[in-house]
């Protein structure tokens, strides 16, 4: 059976919002002036702790202060690594854009997700630490391409107001 979810994020929001239907049922949200994301989805709350500054990793530590799964990133293919209560799960974008992305289970279907918001679950069992971690790294990678543009453009700006 196919669920299907919704997520949303406003301009100047540190979080998102997700929804079933038009039901909120969950949200991550980003302390901006720590390393730390708080997320929950379907009453399961999860705390993805962001660890190393070349070589980033998070750890996703469960309501009971347990770690339940780390995130490994590939900065130079946009792909992710998850290890989710032991078992290794693929993330990665599905066209050139980077608007599409799905997060692959192993002996399961996927979960595919789109930027507008738009979430497609195949699987049946739960998959909260599935989904929140997914919209996660899609944070994580959109907030590195907003860094790097602002690290290219503010030479460029700077040089022609002080020129």
């Amino acid at each position: 059976m196919k669920t299907k979810y919704n997520f949303k994020k406003y301009i100047f929001s540190n979080s998102y919002k997700i929804y079933e239907v038009d039901k909120e049922i969950g949200f991550i949200k980003r302390n901006y002036l720590s390393n730390i994301t708080v997320a929950e989805l379907n009453e399961k709350r999860f705390i993805y702790k962001e660890k190393g500054f070349f070589d980033k990793q998070t750890e996703i530590i469960n309501s009971d202060n347990k770690i339940v799964g780390k995130i490994n990133y590939s900065s130079w293919n946009k792909k992710a690594f998850l290890r989710l209560y032991g078992n290794e799960v693929n993330w990665k974008y599905t066209n050139v854009w980077n608007t599409r992305w799905n997060i692959e289970i192993p002996n399961e279907k996927k979960i595919e997700f789109c930027s507008n918001g738009n979430i497609t679950n195949d699987k049946i069992n739960d998959n909260e630490l599935e989904i929140l971690s997914s919209i996660y790294i899609f944070n994580y990678y959109r907030r590195a391409m907003i860094t790097a543009l602002f690290i290219i453009l503010t030479p460029t700006f700077l040089t022609r107001i002080f020129s």
